[in-house]
């Protein structure tokens, strides 16, 4: 999938970025946002990785896949430089002998400047099938396959080392990710730290009245849950807080529900808050476009984000530059965008006791729901996408001058 095509530019410099095919995606949003605010003098075009999978017993889709990661890596020797986002589910996941990584990044000889989303991860037991004690053996004896095969029994580091090396320039978005690369080697002059950008505030195209009556919201307050309920995202622990939250409070969960995983994960939710005695409480919309989000935002009270870990999150970006206040985990990149001045009130990780004591102290202070909303609105013009596209383009001049 490629957004545009671009012939060689005297005088300006180009641009091809890799990113997700997945839509609706978070990196696939943060990619269209940057790549529509590029300032001038840098001319960009993207190319979407694959979506579908391939396990390794398919061996013939699998050297087919093979041959389409090196077509792709090999686009980028039309281009000065290439943007790089990293997501370890991209490039055919991250087992062995299926991942396409190592491949792909071998291919490209262009400067990089990458994006880094998350942190390079290994694939989990539950990627292995069989019962667990079966996928557990498989994993273990995986590990020691790739031990013994790389001279050394850290593999963690090794694939953290294998992935860094091909980066010119790392973008990062939380002071966790920006120690945890020195930690891993990487020179701290190849490091840029910049705080999540946020994107324009789209356009409402419902009114309040048409999204209470649509997805039933007459007499309540709505406590919005954005994107998929990944494990990550802990929104199973705002389901259990409901309960002790005032009747009139309802959880709104905004998240595609087009294939099978989707619905699947939904679902699961549905079935945490019958079991919690709330399944009535938990409203879902489907998918939204932004405009329909954006009306949506507007009559949410709060939006919650309990996470267990993040880098940097789409989905609360866009809460923050729609001006919805958000009760967050006090996590580093929560804790950082807070003290930036960002309108979030934080909560212990994994706490439902601090949650709901959260939740409760801000539900009725309309005053201090008002100044959340001025300070993301603040916070937004101050870390925006035209900001980070400069960025970008200083990064990738600094690269590619002496060469062009």
């Amino acid at each position: 999938m490629i957004y545009a095509s671009l012939e060689s530019h005297r005088g300006v410099t180009t641009l091809l970025s890799y990113s997700s095919g997945y839509a609706p995606c978070g990196v696939n949003d943060y990619n269209r946002h940057l790549m529509g605010t590029l300032p001038p003098g840098l001319l960009g075009t993207t190319v979407c990785y694959p979506t579908r999978r391939v396990p390794r017993h398919q061996v013939r889709a699998l050297v087919e896949m093979r041959r389409e990661y090196a077509r792709l890596a090999d686009r980028s020797t039309a281009y000065d430089a290439v943007l790089l986002h990293f997501a370890s589910k991209y490039w055919n996941g991250g087992r062995p002998l299926e991942n396409m990584l190592p491949l792909f990044l071998g291919r490209i000889r262009r400067p990089i400047v990458a994006v880094l989303h998350e942190w390079p991860t290994l694939t989990g037991v539950e990627h292995h099938q069989g019962a667990r004690a079966i996928r557990l053996g498989k994993r273990l004896l995986t590990n020691a396959l790739l031990a013994r095969d790389l001279g050394r029994t850290d593999y963690v580091e090794w694939n953290e080392r294998r992935v860094f090396q091909h980066m010119s320039r790392i973008i990062v978005h939380t002071p966790e990710f920006q120690e945890r690369l020195i930690q891993a080697g990487v020179p701290a002059a190849r490091i840029t730290f910049a705080r999540f950008p946020l994107h324009p505030e789209a356009v409402p195209s419902l009114d309040e009245a048409a999204v209470r009556s649509r997805f039933h919201l007459e007499g309540k307050r709505a406590l919005l849950l954005l994107g998929q309920p990944v494990a990550r995202k802990g929104f199973p622990l705002a389901v259990e807080a409901l309960r002790r939250l005032p009747p009139d409070v309802v959880l709104v969960l905004v998240c595609s529900e087009r294939d099978d995983r989707e619905r699947a994960a939904v679902d699961g939710l549905r079935s945490v808050a019958r079991q919690h005695g709330v399944g009535e409480r938990l409203f879902t919309t489907g998918y939204l476009d932004d405009g329909e989000l954006a009306s949506v935002m507007r009559v949410a009270t709060l939006a919650l984000a309990p996470f267990t870990s993040m880098s940097g999150s789409s989905s609360i970006a866009n809460c923050v530059a729609s001006g919805l206040p958000v009760a967050a985990s006090s996590l580093p990149p929560m804790e950082d965008a807070l003290a930036a001045g960002a309108g979030v009130v934080l909560f212990a990780p994994g706490e439902i006791d601090d949650l709901v004591r959260v939740v409760l102290g801000v539900l009725d202070d309309k005053a201090g729901l008002a100044n959340m909303r001025a300070a993301s609105g603040r916070y937004a013009a101050a870390h925006s996408f035209e900001q980070l596209g400069f960025l970008v383009r200083d990064l990738v001049v600094s690269l590619t001058s002496g060469a062009r």
